[in-house]
């Protein structure tokens, strides 16, 4: 069982939960979140683990995206239960990417293909923790993060390349 899963699946139970009101995305909302908080989400620092395999060795690899989908998956739960513990969850897991998954106040890279896209997919979710009264210093993380992007765009084009703090070379095909 994979975080790149089990995480999107939470978010998207939530959704169907507030679209339909049927208690039954609710409940695999929760029991999905409680599986994946037990089993990939390290609870005294945040990081969020790629994935269980089938012989039960955790993938202890900690990619940005994994933790921007928790942080999401957290604040919906939080806010459809009214539980104090996923905003918490949230908020453990926006200290880890800020502090452990940057390259000072930016994210670092994760190449080129599908990663190139995984910082994307945790700014989304790390913006819905800033707006809320807690997210002072994520906003001010993804301010950093946006004018660094915007600073180091290929004048040719205007592309930002995967490294948000590194213009992408004339000629380098940005994938993502």
């Amino acid at each position: 069982k994979h975080a790149c899963s089990c995480y999107p699946a939470v978010i998207a139970a939530c959704e169907l939960y507030s679209i339909t009101g049927d208690r039954k995305y609710l409940d695999a909302a929760s029991s999905i979140y409680a599986w994946s908080r037990e089993n990939l989400f390290d609870k005294s620092a945040g990081c969020v683990f790629d994935a269980k395999h089938a012989d039960g060795k955790v993938d202890r690899t900690c990619y940005t995206y994994n933790v921007g989908t928790a942080i999401g998956a957290a604040l919906r739960l939080g806010k459809l239960t009214g539980a104090k513990g996923f905003r918490e969850d949230a908020a453990l897991a926006a200290d880890w990417l800020m502090d452990r998954m940057s390259r000072g106040e930016v994210m670092r890279g994760r190449g080129q293909g599908d990663g190139g896209a995984f910082n994307g997919i945790a700014a989304r979710y790390l913006a819905e923790f800033a707006a809320l009264p807690q997210g002072a210093r994520a906003r001010e993380y993804l301010k950093i993060n946006a004018r660094t992007a915007f600073a180091h765009m290929r004048k040719a084009d205007g592309l930002c390349g995967p490294d948000w703090d590194v213009a992408p070379a004339d000629g380098f095909d940005i994938e993502a």
